[in-house]
């Protein structure tokens, strides 16, 4: 191939490159790229450690031990881990819809974050800053949102609003045990006529009490299914003790 072909051809490479380049610079956002630039607030869910709703009547704090939250304030028990994953998941889609820049005093009262009635506040290696919500918007489904102390106000959806203002009772673990069936190896039913044990061994149970006999492997697993899956229906007013 001739010099000048060869010249030729790697300027005209040069020239697609460059006008690839071009042309990327001006097309929109992606879409991944345009919600990150909406996003409120950025964060790794998996580092946050603790979780605090606050509002004038009462505190709501949720604690991370290991992998399981707890619930440790108004009462200490197990907490709802599937609620406590809606709001760290709401949080992170929290997007701002509008912004109003350096608003006044007056602007900030008007829209119920000067002196916020709720608040959400987070804990941990790279938690988000506290989040103050205010009054509604004239759109139904839209609040107005407050980082705090910032200087700017946004008009978000309600969604994460509706999730941590629900009553403490929701925010527990809905189940009696958190234990699972397949890792009971052992049984003991006590009543006033007297025990009944089982035990599990090379994957099939046996009587220990009254009597050593073999079990019925299927009604008793069935048994204990029922057990450790019953739900709760309410909670009665604990006096602070860790119902754990």
């Amino acid at each position: 191939m001739k010099t000048s072909t060869t010249l030729l051809l790697a300027l005209l490479a040069i020239g697609v490159f460059l006008g690839i380049r071009f042309y990327e610079s001006k097309v929109p956002p992606t879409r991944e790229a345009a919600f990150r630039e909406r996003q409120v607030v950025i964060f790794d869910p998996e580092k946050v450690d603790g979780v605090d709703i606050l509002t004038r009547e009462e505190k709501i704090k949720f604690r991370k031990k290991g992998n399981v939250w707890e619930l440790t304030e108004p009462v200490k028990d197990r907490a709802n881990q599937e609620m406590v994953g809606e709001i760290l998941g709401w949080t992170q889609m929290l997007q701002r819809e509008e912004t109003f820049r350096n608003p006044d005093k007056k602007e900030l009262k008007r829209f119920g974050v000067a002196k916020p009635k709720l608040r959400l506040k987070f804990f941990g290696p790279g938690a988000p800053p506290e989040l103050w919500f205010g009054k509604e918007t004239a759109v139904e489904g839209r609040d107005y949102l407050r980082v705090k102390d910032a200087d700017e106000v946004f008009v978000v959806n309600n969604a994460l609003r509706n999730v941590i203002t629900r009553k403490v009772d929701e925010f527990r673990d809905p189940r009696l045990t958190d234990l699972e069936a397949r890792y009971v190896t052992r049984l003991a039913i006590r009543t006033g006529a007297g025990e009944i044990e089982l035990e599990k061994d090379a994957g099939h149970w046996r009587l220990t009490k009254p009597l050593k006999a073999r079990a019925h492997d299927e009604v008793v697993e069935e048994l204990i299914g029922t057990l450790v899956g019953l739900p709760v229906l309410g909670f009665e007013a604990a006096k602070g003790e860790n119902l754990n």
